[in-house]
This record gives structure tokens, sequence and C-alpha cells, in this order.
């Protein structure tokens, strides 16, 4: 198998990007190590190709040709088994013929506010002349920037000379709330100087 989008995780996240890659007509290989995952049932394409297996182990990516692949989407939903396969793929990259001209797009979700830090500052996302490109994202960072995009607190204008002051008002502190906080904090200064209060 070459050119394949492999998806390893097929939580919601990996089940739609299953049916967005079918229906551009991609071959797509998903790793899975839960047989109890409630979306299996979804894979039924002879475009889509399936084995049980734990991406953390160097074998289940030398079976699914990840040197080979189009793209990878990392979607574990637990932030270290993420990291632990994404370094193995990056090993199995170095010993193929990959390289930046040819560089394999890696996908990665990532939960933790800790996780997403070290991994944007670490060489796997800053070193473009290897034979990964890797991109971190995390749905909560990518909701609270369109949150703001389409409901900016300041929505009726704060000029120089207005004397007034942004209130954001979180009610609950999971990860939604987390990250809106900070999304909150970086965005919160305004023409009249005035911080956000949250």
């Amino acid at each position: 198998m070459k050119n394949h989008v492999v998806i390893i995780g097929f939580g919601s996240k990996g089940k739609n990007i299953m049916e967005e890659s079918l229906f551009k007509k991609e071959k797509v290989l998903i790793i899975e190590n839960n047989p109890f995952n409630q979306n299996l049932p979804a894979i039924k394409s002879h475009r889509c190709s399936f084995f049980m297996g734990d991406a953390n182990n160097k074998s289940t990516l030398l079976k699914a040709r990840i040197t080979r692949a189009r793209k990878v989407f990392l979607l574990m939903g637990d932030d270290n088994s993420q990291v632990n396969a994404v370094m193995l793929v990056y090993q199995l990259l170095k010993k193929s013929q990959r390289n930046e001209n040819d560089a394999l797009p890696c996908i990665m979700h990532l939960q933790k506010q800790e996780f997403l830090n070290t991994m944007r500052n670490h060489k796997l996302v800053k070193d473009a002349h290897d034979g990964i490109m890797l991109n971190i994202f995390n749905i909560y960072e990518n909701s609270a920037r369109e949150l703001f995009e389409d409901n900016p607190p300041d929505r009726s204008g704060i000029n120089f000379d207005i004397n007034k002051n942004v209130w954001i008002l979180i009610f609950g502190f999971g990860k939604a709330g987390e990250v809106l906080a900070l999304q909150t904090a970086h965005t919160g200064i305004y023409l009249n100087g005035k911080k956000n209060r949250y």
C-alpha cells in the first residue's frame, strides 16, 4: 500500500476524516487498538482498510506502510500515546528515502496545554529539513479562536477615548474554559489600553 491516508485512532474526528478522505477518492487505512470501538461498523468502503494494532508499536506502523503514506492523522485521544507514536513515525522516516522535498504531512491532535507548548517548540515542528511535516492542533483552541472571530468582545468598538473595560464571564473551567481564558488573555488589550477582565 502506498500514497494512502493513515488514520490512527478512530473516534469521531477519525471518522469525519475518513469520510472526507473517501469523498476525495483517497485510499484510507485505519489503525485502532480497541476492538469495541463503536465507530468500527462505519468502515465499509472498498477504498478503506483497517487493522487492529497499537501505534506505539513500531511493527504496527511498518505494517501500515507509514513511510509510503500520503498523510497521517494521529487522533488517539491520549497525549502520551500521540507523542510516542509521532516519535516512532519520525524514526522510521529517518531510515526511509523521504526527505524535505517529499515530507510526510502528519497532523496530530493534543489536548493538554503543556503538551501543546512543548511540542510546538520541538525540533519535529521547527525543523523544515527532514522527512516529516508535523502540524499540531487542538479543537478547543480552534473553537476559542472562532468564537472570538464571530463574537468579538468589543463588537460595538472601543476607541482611544472610551473609558470602559471588557468583562468575560466563563462558566465552567474544563479544557474548553481553560483555552478560552488563554485566548482571552492573548487578545485582551484594546485601543484605550484597557485589558480584559475575567
